[in-house]
């Protein structure tokens, strides 16, 4: 396991991902079982987050894609396609916004409707390996390799 995260709400729940396989997890850490998995068809899940409310987890892939789940249902509600392994990924602090880093790049995008706010193709010389929103969604910091 790579990535872990409590629930915003619930303390009894935990998100993983980067297990070496195309699956994230959410565990009730009470049961010491897994309540839902989100099964990615492409590469190896690199990283993966709740959103704000908890309703909702985005993960990075390393297929080249980022992807929306339904946290209760496990059915994905939206994709997105970057330029090399998506390596991290993160929700704006409103909910509204996805930003993640694939390769050497950074793309913003808006939740509701999947469309690019903007596009970084060569936001570092080597690969972005996460990144962080600032507490108001204005500036995004990232780390390379």
């Amino acid at each position: 396991m790579i990535r872990a995260s409590f629930h915003p709400k619930d303390s009894n729940r935990v998100l993983t991902s980067g297990w070496g396989d195309k699956r994230a997890r959410i565990w009730d850490v009470n049961r010491e079982i897994v309540i839902q998995k989100f099964h990615h068809p492409g590469g190896v899940l690199n990283h993966s987050e709740w959103s704000r409310d908890g309703s909702l987890v985005v993960t990075a892939s390393s297929d080249r894609s980022a992807a929306v789940w339904n946290a209760e249902t496990g059915d994905m509600l939206q994709s997105f396609s970057g330029p090399g392994q998506v390596r991290s990924v993160r929700w704006s602090p409103d909910g509204a916004r996805i930003a993640f880093a694939a390769g050497h790049s950074l793309t913003i995008c808006r939740f509701e409707d999947g469309e690019i706010e903007h596009h970084i193709g060569s936001a570092h010389n080597k690969n972005i390996l996460r990144l962080c929103w600032s507490p108001d969604g204005t500036r995004i910091i990232t780390t390379c390799s």
